[in-house]
């Protein structure tokens, strides 16, 4: 029904299992799911996929069933928590954007923070299935779509892996997807760590994958882990030197030279490494004995960072704390999330209960501002709270605007007023555009009907038209125009009524 699917489905469904129906005619017991399958039988046919695969859940014998029932809703019962179903809720992360950039233009990278407590692991399950989707749907892109590595040299960083969010098989992922560029960063305390995640000798095959690995430290009392660094920095040659001298009737002495094998380091001197250095190792080459990239001095060990890595690094924190852009208000009537976004500063509601509750939560939440209008008063109300610019600062703006192109004055959309040409020879024929089709009696009709298929900036544009005052026929016709258009033929229309002298 171009519904798009979301996880909260899945327990809507599980919902439907679980609700009993009596048939009032027969006695029959059964369950809603049960009724909707035989529905969807009716209407798709009996392998129709969902109703072939229920069938065979139901030929089980009704002890297996429910006991079947019972264990999916204890194992999914935290995605009945109001903070997971709203996560759930929809999807705003476009992963094909982190391979092939921002927009799919190959050019831009993009970055994502999965942020989550290291105390808590309750929902460390929904960034590890994050990441299994990751790697599945980047490497179906690479594979699949432009049969080539990535763009980008896509990098997972996944710190605290011992005790956080981990993707399915790693071991096995990390043999397959550096040919699609792509690379997983994988943080342990110990070797200890590793052994525990993949045991029986899979943690041999992670490291078998790795292609660099940095040692920055480990604990005092991590033995396996200094005796693994201190045995994969092997062995160099070192010349031995015994001078012997004896004395008695026959005093003598000898000096022999001789080539013995000798540890680079061994446990114990990787044990007392200092916390400012680092030991690297590469694919094919020798290791590396290295000072980490601190951006800030470790007076206690004697070290000093770079002058460039401080710069950097206070630069960075100038910048403060991260602002998300999405927050989220709580409907304590209906044990919900509701999710909003910061650049969505309009909404228009048409459900008499939902505007109901909107009314209910903008008593208590400063920042939700409710208000209902007819359609006439709709075209003369400011949901701008700042200051309105007037029309003679709109016009002075449009004219500094048109100053200050380089572009020929007759190629700009939207100057042909300014040169006194009519508003008719302006307004051109309409093109085919993503708005073709899209008909309305009034200009509330038409916010009823397609405000939700807007792009934000065509919001903003036509909120802007109403604090201008602009006429029902002139706001029909900006929210009908092309993009690129609306603001254009928005600024034309109020220097047209202020020549005119209309006071619409």
């Amino acid at each position: 029904h171009g519904r798009t699917a979301t996880f909260n489905d899945v327990m809507s469904l599980l919902a439907l299992e679980n609700e009993v129906v009596i048939n009032e005619m027969t006695g029959e017991e059964t369950n809603r799911l049960s009724l909707l399958m035989r529905a969807k039988e009716r209407e798709k046919g009996a392998d129709y996929p969902p109703v072939r695969a229920y069938r065979k859940f139901q030929g089980k014998a009704a002890e297996t069933e429910g006991s079947v029932s019972l264990m999916i809703s204890a194992m999914l019962n935290i995605c009945e928590t109001a903070e997971v179903k709203r996560i759930f809720s929809g999807n705003d992360i476009d992963i094909r954007e982190i391979g092939l950039g921002a927009n799919y233009d190959r050019k831009t990278p993009v970055v994502l923070f999965l942020v989550m407590p290291d105390n808590v692991n309750t929902y460390t399950w929904i960034i590890s299935m994050f990441y299994t989707q990751l790697f599945d749907v980047l490497v179906r892109v690479s594979d699949d779509e432009i049969k080539a590595p990535l763009p980008f040299e896509v990098q997972v960083w996944m710190d605290e892996f011992y005790a956080g969010a981990r993707p399915a098989d790693t071991e096995k992922l990390l043999g397959v997807i550096r040919s699609r560029n792509i690379s997983a960063v994988i943080m342990l305390q110990s070797i200890a760590q590793a052994k525990a995640i993949f045991p029986n000798d899979k943690w041999e095959i992670l490291m078998d994958n790795l292609a660099t690995a940095v040692y920055l430290g480990s604990g005092p009392f991590a033995k396996s882990t200094h005796e693994f660094i201190s045995e994969m920095l092997q062995s160099a040659t070192a010349d031995k030197r015994d001078d012997r001298l004896s004395y008695g009737m026959n005093q003598s002495s000898d000096l022999s030279y001789s080539k013995v094998e000798m540890k680079l380091m061994t446990p114990g001197q990787v044990k007392r490494m200092p916390p400012t250095e680092c030991i690297v190792f590469f694919e094919s080459r020798p290791p590396i004995y290295d000072t980490k990239a601190i951006p800030f001095d470790k007076p206690e060990y004697g070290f000093t960072a770079a002058d460039w890595l401080k710069d950097r690094y206070s630069a960075a924190m100038a910048l403060g704390d991260y602002e998300h852009p999405v927050r989220t208000i709580y409907d304590a009537k209906n044990f919900r999330y509701i999710t909003l976004s910061r650049d969505k500063c309009l909404d228009f509601v048409t459900d008499r209960e939902e505007i109901e509750r909107l009314k209910v939560m903008a008593k208590t939440d400063r920042t939700i501002y409710s208000c209902e209008v007819d359609e006439r008063d709709l075209l003369y109300l400011s949901f701008d709270s700042a200051r309105k610019r007037s029309v003679d600062e709109i016009a002075e703006l449009y004219r500094q605007a048109v100053k200050e192109s380089d572009e020929e004055v007759e190629q700009i959309k939207g100057l042909a007023l300014l040169h006194d040409v009519d508003m008719e020879e302006f307004i051109k024929k309409p093109e085919e555009t993503d708005k073709t089709g899209w008909t309305g009696d009034t200009f509330a009709d038409l916010c009823g009907r397609y405000w939700d298929k807007l792009k934000e900036i065509e919001k903003e544009i036509i909120s802007n038209a109403m604090d201008d005052g602009l006429n029902e026929e002139q706001m029909i016709n900006i929210f009908l125009a092309p993009t690129d258009d609306m603001d254009n033929l928005r600024r034309a229309y109020v220097i047209d009524n202020k020549r005119n002298g209309d006071d619409r």
